[in-house]
């Protein structure tokens, strides 16, 4: 378990590194008008305090990534010591990463947007225009792939729901049934993404029309590709799981693996879009005739402000990739205030449930008539003349367990999981130890262990006790 968590970061890791040191270690090199986020005029990108605040930036963005392109690394390694620390070491570092990241954009953007305004290098001309290319425009909902092709895709994961031997997986098995809906919402967003690309307004970039139209073509396209990649990926891992679902009547740790692989898989897609910019950034960088509009006004702070226009989200000034918010709206503001409060509790629930599970100890509390077990936050409390057996076991059942909601690590597997022959059960297992308890109830089956030599037996003293 150890060893595959450690590979499935360690990739996403240097995934996420090496993509951001593409797009976000470029931002100082003159495209499209702009040095840093900011419109320059072409005659002074030589300039002495341009170039000073550029290698400046390029520097601090070479060390930034070196630094956590090791980090990335290395903290991956934690994992082979204990899963739930290395889940908070990991997400104080992905904290930094993002913070840095933010840091090192904001920052030297802002001073080239200063020495704009002190130079007077204003196009106060263009503020407030916009730019039109009709015969682009006429063609721009060619220019995607066609997103009606998105519609089988949904409708075979719909199908999947009502398939013969289905019924019992998604009535009994929670997770399985999160995971079905969880597919088809995911499918049915990169639908709608997908006929929003499609109705979006090109972009104007040269006042020649065939570097327009190529240029908005070849992104619309890797965009289309792309999230239609995704998708049926999404609905070819989903319809694995549901044909070893109904084969077997059963699915295992092998078969979430592959479905995690297959899924993982659809990243590749977005190679398409990281070449169609690279492209994109050799056809505008030649280009003598380019168009740009002097909006820096509204950028100058390093995000989007602009009361007057009806945008709530707009594309990212450093990134095109991207996209950002409007703060000059009422709604970009509350939306972007709540999507960080949202993030910030995620991140202090799951270090609040990782710490849970630093150190599990398995508690037995019992009264005249009821008992219970907890560990870590679960609990498991039932009527003592509910139990129907309760016996003492040398060994697990060798029969397979699914964690449907919990912890499973090998030290300990603590929560709600589905037995292959035991069906729903509740684990309250710390590593190796024997005896286990094994207490059966009418709707569920309850294993339970402890480090300290002779309390199970006292437990199922206990139980049997109570019982008679």
């Amino acid at each position: 378990m150890d060893i595959v968590m450690f590979f499935i970061f360690l990739v996403t890791d240097l995934f996420m590194i090496l993509i951001c040191m593409f797009y976000y270690g470029k931002i100082e090199k003159y495209s499209a008008g702009m040095i840093l986020g900011v419109h320059i005029p072409r005659e002074e990108v030589e300039n002495a305090d341009v170039q000073d605040i550029c290698n400046k930036s390029r520097k601090a963005w070479k060390l930034f990534n070196r630094i956590n392109l090791a980090a990335g690394i290395l903290v991956c390694f934690f994992c082979l010591l204990g899963v739930e620390i290395f889940l908070v070491i990991w997400l104080v570092w992905l904290v930094e990463y993002i913070g840095g990241m933010e840091y090192l954009t904001i920052v030297p953007h802002r001073k080239m947007y200063r020495l704009k305004v002190a130079n007077q290098w204003m196009d106060t001309k263009t503020a407030r225009m916009a730019y039109i290319d009709t015969a682009v425009s006429v063609m721009a909902e060619q220019m995607a792939v066609s997103w009606q092709w998105h519609i089988p895709v949904l409708l075979l994961v719909a199908v999947t729901g009502i398939l013969p031997g289905m019924k019992t997986f998604l009535t009994d098995e929670s997770g399985f049934r999160y995971l079905y809906f969880m597919t088809l919402g995911i499918s049915m967003l990169f639908l709608f993404l997908h006929v929003r690309l499609t109705k979006r307004s090109h972009t104007v970039y040269s006042k020649d029309t065939d570097i327009n139209y190529a240029v908005n073509r070849m992104i619309k396209r890797a965009w289309s590709l792309t999230l239609l990649g995704a998708s049926s990926f999404n609905g070819i891992a989903w319809c694995f799981l549901v044909f070893e679902a109904v084969r077997n009547k059963w699915l295992s740790g092998m078969d979430y693996g592959i479905y995690c692989i297959i899924q993982a898989a659809a990243a590749l897609f977005f190679l398409t879009v990281i070449q169609a910019y690279r492209k994109k950034d050799e056809i505008l960088s030649g280009d003598r005739e380019a168009l740009y509009v002097d909006d820096d006004e509204y950028w100058k702070d390093g995000w989007y402000n602009n009361p007057n226009d009806k945008r709530i989200v707009v594309q990212n000034r450093m990134n095109t990739m991207n996209y950002t918010f409007n703060m000059g709206r009422p709604a970009g503001r509350a939306i972007c205030i709540g999507l960080f409060i949202f993030t910030a509790a995620v991140i202090l629930w799951v270090v609040v449930i990782m710490l849970r599970f630093h150190y599990v100890r398995v508690i037995f509390t019992y009264s005249d008539t009821h008992a219970q077990f907890e560990a870590a936050g679960y609990k498991c409390s039932f009527d003592l003349s509910e139990i129907e057996s309760a016996e003492l076991l040398t060994e697990m059942p060798e029969e397979g367990f699914i964690k449907t909601n919990g912890g499973a690590t090998d030290d300990y597997s603590i929560g709600y999981f589905t037995g292959r022959e035991s069906g729903k059960c509740m684990l309250f297992l710390t590593e190796d130890c024997k005896p286990i308890l094994k207490v059966t109830l009418p709707d569920m089956v309850i294993f339970a262990n402890s480090e300290e030599s002779g309390e199970v037996k006292e437990w199922y003293r206990i139980l049997r006790q109570e019982n008679l």
